[in-house]
């Protein structure tokens, strides 16, 4: 038999904290105080990346698994490249201590946008 797997990405929404302007393709977290969401910090366990600009006490689609286009930070990645995030939510290579959020499926330089399949998966060793 033959099985097919459709890839289509998980979609949630989330009510933004701040004004989330020019970033589409970073990574988000919800803050504990107020439940909204926000860029993600440095080795945080991301729930998703935001796929659409958004303002503050909107709401922002975010996928939260699956292929998206993110945002790139230091030293680009590698396609296969198991990433994290770094301050300010743009997605690098997962260092020793951070969560994984996904994998690159494109090699992508600093600061550009290309895909990524996001999934969490625990952290670096």
């Amino acid at each position: 038999p033959i099985f097919v797997c459709p890839m289509f990405p998980e979609t949630m929404y989330f009510l933004a904290e701040d004004d989330l302007l020019l970033k589409a393709g970073y990574a988000m977290v919800v803050d504990e105080t107020s439940g909204e969401m926000d860029l993600a910090g440095n080795g945080e366990s991301a729930i998703g990346i935001l796929q659409a600009a958004t303002t503050a006490a909107t709401q922002g689609r975010v996928i939260t698994y699956g292929a998206c286009q993110a945002v790139v930070g230091v030293n680009g990645v590698t396609v296969g490249d198991l990433l994290g995030c770094e301050a300010g939510g743009k997605v690098v290579l997962a260092a020793t201590g951070d969560h994984i959020i996904g994998v690159a499926l494109a090699t992508i330089a600093a600061d550009a946008t290309g895909t990524i399949f996001f999934s969490p998966r625990g952290t670096v060793a």
